[in-house]
């Protein structure tokens, strides 16, 4: 869901592992954390890291905030839980970094 959301909105997309290479231009990964039974309910919430990758600081940081702003599509069904990583210099793809942790209810079907 938040994978085609991001492309719709136009952003470079990729899953954990796919982009190889340095980073030439900005790009987001979308990377599954866990899910978590909700209370005693029939649902779950699972949390997701939203990757976002810039080849400079201020890009990043520039970037970042275009995402969030694309992910208020998903007000209602994808929420922020406002975690949200400082920018640091990723040296594997050569470019900084800067994670946004999301949450997804979602019912229990057997």
């Amino acid at each position: 869901m938040i994978t085609k959301h991001l492309l719709s909105c136009g952003f470079k997309v990729f899953a954990p592992g796919a982009h190889k290479g340095s980073c030439t231009e900005p790009y987001v990964v979308v990377k599954k954390l866990a899910d978590s039974p909700y209370l005693k309910y029939s649902s779950t919430i699972t949390y997701y890291d939203v990757l976002c990758y810039g080849r400079t600081f201020s890009e990043c940081e520039y970037f970042t905030e275009k995402v969030k702003e694309a992910m208020k599509g998903l007000t209602f069904t994808v929420m922020p839980t406002y975690d949200i990583t400082e920018a640091f210099f990723d040296e594997d793809v050569g470019a900084y970094m800067k994670s946004i942790t999301y949450r997804n209810y979602k019912k229990i079907t057997t």
